[in-house]
């Protein structure tokens, strides 16, 4: 009898035994994040209604030899499923719940052995010795002489590489397609989710970059380009209007439009001064447009000027912070740690006056060291810039800032417990110092649910992904990237929901 995916509640059941709790954690996590090729797959063969390989039941209860027999609550899961894979084991081999498993699945799928998937993770299926690794039940002859799916690497390869494999086998036969198409999605979505945290990456740099541009500009224009910042707004309202219809005639150009035909002036603007205030200006605009190419030629030309006026001055320090910032956003990365590390150089001539800036750039050059996979460095950087900022007492989002970064930091190593520990570090300051709630905070509740949701505290992590994606919806609306990105992570937390036995 052949059985429709629309006649179950479940895709796939998992039995295994307890010692290979690891594996059928492995195996359920990769099952449901992967994404159905569906111009490959027949309907039939899909979970309805879905673009992933969900639902799949895993029992996640140590069930010990002394319990009497399964809950009802295990044979209807067993019922209810269309595929029932088994993580084949000598420990699997020994256990009598998953012989149990296999039976009362067999019982009511019409003793129909084509809906299960047995799927090797250590042992030869058929021995019948010691190194047996088929349940009793599964001990026959049409079960031994299928190509079964294997988690076993080959030789010179790693564990990973070989619970890889064995999880694109299972998928292949439940599916019914060729393996080469089921690799090809997966290593798609490991594209896909590669730019996903990218982008989350790249959201949380610009935070950081318009905070630290914005704030040390503040300090330099107090001091030193009072006069310049009025003529360089003058300049910029110039640039507006010339988008503005009311004022522009019948051309009716856009703001970037508007400020590309104005980039031709910048080379006739005096004093130099002048020139660089307004080119920093203009590339931070585009910057933030997405024209990084054009911001990064005006920038760049920006700090040669300087560089060749003022050598080892605060003032080209703060450009090349700049030009750095931009060209982390356009991830040239060798490119933005060259500008950094030379504005460092600059700030430790004089390491007492300069406190402030040294933090600002330790921390930029420890996030770029971060992206670029150098994390003992970007410890280094970050954690010497928490000192700096610890001791000064001040400027409380910067600090903010470091501890989110040692968080992402801390994340991506997988010392979950301390990067929950930045991060909620983090919040508290944001918390503390914003007056409303913005996209910073739900930044920051949105990194806390990932770290609760890796050491398995699901109810927390739901409860964090909630709060961060109602303060997008409510303050950037349902379109806005993040409100969305937040709405996905949310709803793959409650799909993973753990079962709360009581």
């Amino acid at each position: 009898m052949m059985f429709s995916a629309k006649q179950f509640r479940y895709y796939a059941f998992i039995s295994y035994s307890r010692k290979n709790s690891k594996a059928a954690a492995y195996l359920h996590k990769q099952m449901e994040h992967f994404r159905i090729p569906v111009k490959y797959v027949a309907e039939e063969n899909r979970p309805k209604g879905q673009k992933f390989l969900r639902p799949i039941f895993r029992d996640r209860r140590d069930l010990e030899a002394g319990e009497g027999n399964f809950t009802s609550h295990i044979k209807t899961a067993l019922g209810e499923s269309r595929y029932l894979i088994v993580l084949c084991s000598q420990e699997a081999a020994a256990s009598i719940w998953v012989n149990e498993e296999i039976k009362h699945f067999l019982a009511t799928h019409n003793n129909d052995y084509n809906t299960i998937v047995p799927v090797i993770l250590n042992g030869e299926p058929g021995s019948k010795e010691e190194s047996e690794c088929l349940p009793e039940a599964l001990q026959l002859e049409e079960i031994t002489i299928r190509n079964l799916p294997s988690m076993i690497p080959d030789e010179g390869d790693e564990e990973k590489t070989g619970w890889e494999n064995g999880v694109i086998q299972a998928m292949s036969y439940m599916l019914k397609i060729n393996r080469e198409k089921i690799k090809e999605s997966v290593d798609a979505e490991k594209v896909h989710q590669a730019k996903i945290y990218a982008a989350i990456g790249v959201v949380t740099t610009v935070i950081f970059a318009l905070l630290t541009t914005w704030a040390i500009h503040a300090e330099w224009q107090a001091k030193e380009q009072a006069e310049s910042s009025q003529k360089t707004m003058e300049f910029l309202t110039k640039i507006l209007e010339a988008s503005d219809p009311g004022k522009g005639g019948k051309n009716k150009i856009t703001v970037i439009e508007a400020i590309k035909s104005k980039i031709p002036d910048l080379d006739n603007v005096t004093p130099w001064h002048l020139r660089v205030d307004i080119s920093k200006k203009i590339a931070s605009l585009l910057d933030n447009m997405g024209e990084y190419e054009e911001a990064l030629k005006i920038i760049d030309k920006a700090c040669q000027i300087c560089k060749q006026k003022q050598p080892n001055h605060y003032n080209t320090a703060i450009m090349m912070n700049t030009c750095a910032v931009i060209q982390l956003s356009n991830k040239d990365y060798s490119g933005a740690l060259e500008n950094f590390l030379a504005a460092k150089k600059i700030f430790d001539l004089s390491p007492e006056k300069y406190m402030i800036e040294r933090a600002r750039i330790y921390n930029n050059i420890g996030t770029t060291y971060m992206y670029v996979k150098k994390y003992d460095k970007a410890l280094k950087y970050c954690n010497e810039a928490l000192t700096i900022r610890l001791l000064l007492q001040e400027y409380p989002i910067d600090l903010s800032n470091t501890y989110t970064v040692l968080g992402l930091i801390y994340y991506t190593i997988n010392d979950n417990k301390k990067a929950l520990e930045h991060h909620q570090k983090a919040l508290a300051i944001k918390l503390k110092n914003f007056s409303v709630p913005n996209l910073d905070i739900a930044n920051s509740l949105y990194f806390i649910s990932l770290c609760f949701y890796r050491l398995n505290k699901k109810e927390n992590a739901l409860k964090y992904i909630e709060r961060a994606h109602n303060i997008a919806l409510q303050q950037y609306g349902t379109t806005h990237p993040m409100t969305q990105q937040y709405k996905s992570v949310r709803d793959r937390f409650l799909r993973s929901k753990p079962i709360i036995y009581k």
